[in-house]
């Protein structure tokens, strides 16, 4: 009985091993699959159908590696559907429509909201992983600035119309003030060279004024010194005149009284002469 008992043991605890191995087996093949599935580079193509055949083996096997990545990436592509759908003017989302809304995979995306896609030339990418990887077979860029011409070109005429009646208005005004600061510097200039012209002409007359005060102070000086020689030489003549007039007076005193000499001398002879007579 023991012996029994060991062999049911061991050919259980054989087909448990060997299920196990038949099922990391199958769970590795079915991990590859799906590794092979998401890894793919979609700007080569969408894998729809690959993504169908890994939803439906993450719907029996919801634990294996990647099934959250397939979700992912089916829901990517349910974005972009729903977001072409509310807003499907460029032939970018227009594809989109047509091709992913008549594949079976359409029936597996799950209820989304959209995303606004660009609807002017300035945006870095459109969303989603599903619209970037077809974008560049379409010229949505060249689509979005058509839509963005159209909706602001009146706007972009009437803000350049009015920035240029700005800017040449400023430039009169501009203009205007130039030439009024050129007229005010040419009158101030004007000014200036008057001003130093009266200032030239005042200290002309008064280095004139003052060359005829000169002159005149040396004529009035010669005049005066002419005025003091005559003086002088009146003055001289009027001693000379007094010192002859001494003399005159002093040898006519002298002659009187040689007179009275010779008179007294006269007399005295005579009498002398009477004496002896």
């Amino acid at each position: 009985m023991g012996e029994v008992a060991t062999l049911i043991v061991s050919i259980v605890l054989y087909f448990s091993i060997q299920n196990f191995l038949d099922d990391l087996t199958k769970t590795r093949r079915l991990e590859a699959r799906i590794s092979a599935t998401i890894s793919l580079d979609w700007s080569d193509g969408l894998p729809l159908n690959g993504l169908i055949d890994a939803h439906k083996i993450c719907l029996n096997y919801p634990t294996l590696s990647g099934c959250s990545d397939v979700d992912a990436q089916i829901k990517d592509i349910s974005v972009a559907l729903q977001s072409c759908v509310d807003d499907s003017r460029s032939d970018l989302c227009k594809s989109v429509v047509a091709v992913i809304s008549k594949h079976p995979i359409a029936l597996i995306l799950p209820p989304v909201d959209p995303l606004p896609l660009p609807h002017s030339p300035f945006y870095i990418s459109v969303p989603t992983r599903t619209l970037k990887s077809i974008d560049g077979n379409f010229s949505y860029r060249l689509e979005a600035s058509s839509w963005w011409w159209h909706k602001w070109s009146n706007t972009i005429y009437l803000g350049s119309l009015l920035l240029i009646i700005v800017i040449s208005t400023l430039f009169l005004v501009r203009h205007k003030q130039l030439v009024e600061q050129r007229k005010a510097l040419e009158i101030a200039k004007q000014c200036d060279m008057e001003k130093e012209q009266e200032r030239a002409r005042l200290i002309n007359e008064r280095i004139a004024h003052e060359e005829l005060i000169r002159q005149e102070r040396v004529l009035l000086d010669a005049e005066i010194l002419k005025i003091e020689q005559l003086a002088q030489m009146e003055l001289a003549n009027h001693k000379l005149a007094q010192a002859a007039a001494k003399n005159v007076a002093e040898l006519a005193e002298k002659q009187e009284a040689a007179e009275l000499l010779m008179a007294a001398f006269h007399k005295k002879l005579s009498n002398n002469r009477e004496e002896k007579v």
